[in-house]
């Protein structure tokens, strides 16, 4: 398969495969930052995430809507599909911001994709960087863990998301 380069206008980039009939199959590799390990040891609960992510891009990739009602039938109504890798961070804010210069980087070898997006990190330490960086750069960041109200300053994380409330929302319920 022959593959082609789209910038988006945020600046991610979504690769195009043209298959030999000639239809054009556009592709969203996410990269997926969290500490596989710390201090040269495993970080078991970071390893829970790695077939987690999988699972999402499969569902994502079949139009699965079993967990996510929303993505039913996605793949009838949009011909993209998503690949996914996962880059050990270290738990460091050194090592994860190489990765994802590393990979904003790459160019298209047919081996090694450009993010369309990243998901991490495990930590807000880590998580307050790279998106700062991901965000100048054009790349959306979802996090399923990183609580910092720092976070929710849109000026220097305009495209950070997450799947949890902020320090800022838990802080109220916690006191009570």
């Amino acid at each position: 398969a022959q593959a082609t380069c789209i910038t988006l206008a945020t600046g991610s980039i979504i690769d195009l495969l043209i298959s030999p009939s000639g239809q054009d199959i556009p592709v969203c590799h996410i990269t997926h930052l969290t500490a596989l390990s710390i201090y040269g040891r495993p970080f078991s609960l970071s390893y829970e995430t790695v077939p987690i992510v999988s699972l999402a891009i499969h569902h994502l990739n079949t139009g699965n809507g079993v967990i996510v009602p929303e993505i039913a039938g996605l793949t009838d109504k949009c011909p993209m599909r998503f690949t996914a890798e996962t880059s050990d961070d270290l738990f460091d804010v050194a090592e994860s911001l190489k990765h994802v210069v590393e990979q904003d980087g790459r160019r298209i070898d047919g081996l090694k994709p450009r993010p369309c997006a990243f998901i991490g990190s495990f930590s807000s330490g880590i998580s307050v960087p790279t998106s700062v960086v991901t965000g100048v750069l054009g790349y959306p960041q979802i996090s399923y863990t990183s609580t910092s109200s720092e976070l929710d300053n849109r000026g220097s994380h305009p495209l950070f998301g997450r799947t949890v409330p902020s320090d800022m929302a838990n802080a109220v319920p916690v006191v009570q």
